[in-house]
């Protein structure tokens, strides 16, 4: 929200962001470094300066604050010493700088990233390779492109040595550097990580993290669901030293429809919170447990179908998290009153078609695990179908259309103070591309509810051309098959 506001200039909406985040995170570089240039934008010198006064005693080394006093002066003297004593105090080491320029980046204030990035880089004997085409990046978004193009130049003549890109900003920099001067073949360095990482755990077979990492890449490259299986179940010992590892092994069992199997798996083992790993568990348990009730009401087997459902709305412990509070649980709630309804008791399914009808009915760009889900939408509207109001359904199921049309070709950002993205993101931050897709899921998903199946089909398949590892499409396609379930 901050990034937002601040990319648009909306200074004194940025400001409000920036105090409630004061309150929680008093202490924090980011937020007294954000609150300084929002109060600078605003020409709100005097509080910008005894806040960056304030800053500084707390914590000297609070650079970003020290470059915002640099910003705020006057005398080219004093300014002189600020930025000698920037340089001593961060070594002038080149990711003190990064870091720095970086939060000036996410709210899309190029000038001063580049402003900042060049205290370190001009007259730099041995720069870190790197920072030019950090400067290409932040020139380009900021609309200079002639500049851009003669730092990527920059970059690509430099020696690449110890240079190991890491950030996930820096896949984006390289990609537009590619883009910018396709003869750079240093940036293209990258895409060497299947070959080096197959023959690193080729030659030490015993290193977990390096197998975990290797998978990643596989799931980023599409690669064959049953192949990654076969892999991963080579080198058992290993996949169960890692919550991780173990998870993409269930993961790919309730892909591959071996829903019985995954949750076996899911039972047997204790797994332990981890960042990045947020909802991740859940996601499994939830997914093996509704697609099992489905495939027992399609044998009209209904009261295992509802033991199935009640086993969904309680998480055991050895999932390693709880549920979210206000957790929408729409399509728990609508399966049951499917279940109800197929054994003639329409008050029980009504009390449970009316429950899943409940929550956020507004599609949102659902970048974070704990955003609102467009599924859950979904099963609001088939739950009005099943209530017999179609013109609630339709609107819920037009709005999932409508979202996906308008904001399909969106630029999407990382919000500056944001919670863990859904996947581990080793290797992939295209937002833009997972910004389409879950576009494209919205569209088929309000498709599917319009009743027009083959227009959902074909955005199934467009999904899943693009990340064969979309669970959403993988249920969901599958869910063609129970028509006769949810048929209006």
């Amino acid at each position: 929200m901050l990034a937002i506001a601040t990319a648009k200039g909306n200074y004194e909406e940025a400001l409000e962001f920036i105090n409630k985040s004061n309150v929680r995170n008093y202490h924090s570089h980011s937020v007294r470094h954000a609150k300084a240039f929002i109060l600078r934008k605003l020409k709100k010198k005097k509080e910008a300066v005894a806040l960056i006064e304030e800053s500084l005693e707390l914590d000297p080394f609070n650079f970003g604050c020290l470059f915002e006093k640099h910003l705020l002066l006057s005398d080219p003297k004093e300014m002189e010493i600020i930025l000698n004593q920037l340089k001593q105090l961060s070594r002038n080491w080149s990711h003190n700088f990064i870091e720095y320029a970086l939060d000036y980046a996410h709210a899309g204030l190029f000038d001063e990233a580049i402003e900042l990035l060049l205290v370190y880089y001009d007259n730099c004997e041995n720069p870190y390779s790197l920072v030019p085409y950090y400067l290409g990046w932040f020139a380009w978004e900021s609309g200079d492109t002639e500049t851009a193009a003669l730092y990527f130049e920059e970059g690509a003549r430099l020696q690449p040595h110890f240079v190991f890109p890491s950030r996930l900003e820096e896949i984006l920099i390289l990609q537009k550097a590619i883009e910018v001067n396709s003869s750079d073949n240093k940036a293209w360095y990258p895409a060497k990580a299947l070959k080096a990482l197959e023959l690193a755990f080729t030659n030490d077979t015993s290193d977990a993290r390096v197998l975990m990492e290797l998978d990643q890449l596989y799931k980023r490259l599409n690669k064959d669901h049953n192949e990654r299986l076969q892999f991963l179940e080579q080198h058992l010992q290993l996949v169960s030293q890692r919550d991780d590892l173990f998870l993409e092994r269930i993961t790919l069992y309730n892909q591959l429809g071996n829903y019985t199997e995954a949750k076996s798996l899911i039972a047997a083992y204790n797994f332990h919170p981890w960042e990045g790993g947020e909802g991740k568990v859940v996601g499994q348990y939830l997914i093996c447990h509704l697609e099992l009730a489905k495939h027992a009401m399609a044998k009209e087997n209904y009261q295992l179908a509802l033991s199935l459902l009640e086993q969904a709305e309680i998480y055991p412990t050895n999932l390693g998290e709880g549920k979210l509070t206000g957790a929408q649980e729409n399509d728990t709630h609508y399966w049951k009153g499917v279940a109800w309804e197929m054994m003639n008791d329409s008050q029980k399914a009504n009390d449970y078609y009316i429950k899943a009808t409940k929550g956020i009915s507004e599609p949102v760009q659902a970048i974070f695990y704990n955003d609102p889900q467009p599924d859950k939408i979904f099963y609001q509207g088939l739950a009005w179908i099943k209530l017999k109001n179609q013109n609630k359904a339709f609107e819920l199921f037009q709005s999932l259309v409508d979202f996906g049309k308008k904001h399909i070709d969106d630029t999407v950002s990382i919000d500056y103070f944001a919670v863990s993205l859904p996947d581990l993101l080793v290797f992939d931050a295209d937002l833009n591309l997972r910004n389409r897709i879950h576009c494209l899921y919205l569209m088929a998903l309000g498709h599917l509810g319009l009743g027009d199946v083959q227009k959902a089909g074909e955005l199934f398949d467009q999904i899943l051309a693009l990340d064969r590892n979309h669970q959403g499409t993988l249920v969901h396609k599958n869910m063609m098959n129970y028509l006769t379930l949810i048929e209006h």
